[in-house]
């Protein structure tokens, strides 16, 4: 990863001003979304957190390049779900959310993850975000139609965590 590139799971005001920014100007996303990320930032700014999920930013300095809101399903054993990924329209195609989502994986894994759920849009303007998913092992396991607005599918992706085995040397 670029030295200069970092990652911080403490949001700021700062940090999250720059997220509402980025959610804005993606152009994927419906102005009821918007409204839900931005409730979701400011809620966590006053609670001090976001109780079971995550906020995991991609930062250069102090300026936001990308984020991911994730979190631990309390109902389950070992499964997280990713709500929120996202990367500022003007750094797109660089990399960067293969890097967050690799981080997301990472730190999943650190915390015994046996699985990661996510789900998005089957409207054309989301093939790259789809791309990414399955390049990076998701499976799309469902679809429900009609789920968004009328013509506007949900897609569900599923990533199995296999377990991480330390290599061993036979001397």
């Amino acid at each position: 990863m670029d030295k200069r590139l970092h990652f911080n799971d403490h949001l700021t005001e700062s940090w999250a001003t720059q997220i509402k920014d980025i959610v804005r100007r993606t152009g994927v996303f419906y102005d009821t979304e918007i409204v839900a990320a931005v409730n979701l930032l400011d809620g966590y700014l006053v609670q001090g957190g976001f109780g079971d999920d995550r906020c995991l930013v991609l930062l250069d300095g102090n300026s936001v390049q990308g984020f991911a809101i994730y979190g631990f399903s309390v109902t389950t054993i070992g499964t997280f779900d990713i709500y929120w990924l996202a990367v500022d329209p003007a750094l797109q195609g660089r990399g960067l959310g293969r890097k967050i989502m690799a981080e997301v994986e990472r730190r999943v894994r650190a915390e015994g993850g046996q699985r990661i759920f996510l789900t998005t849009s089957a409207l054309p303007i989301y093939e790259p975000a789809r791309k990414l998913y399955l390049s990076l092992g998701f499976v799309q396991v469902g679809l429900l139609p009609d789920y968004f607005r009328t013509g506007d599918d949900l897609v569900y992706y599923y990533l199995k965590l296999e377990p991480q085995h330390e290599h061993c040397v036979n001397l």
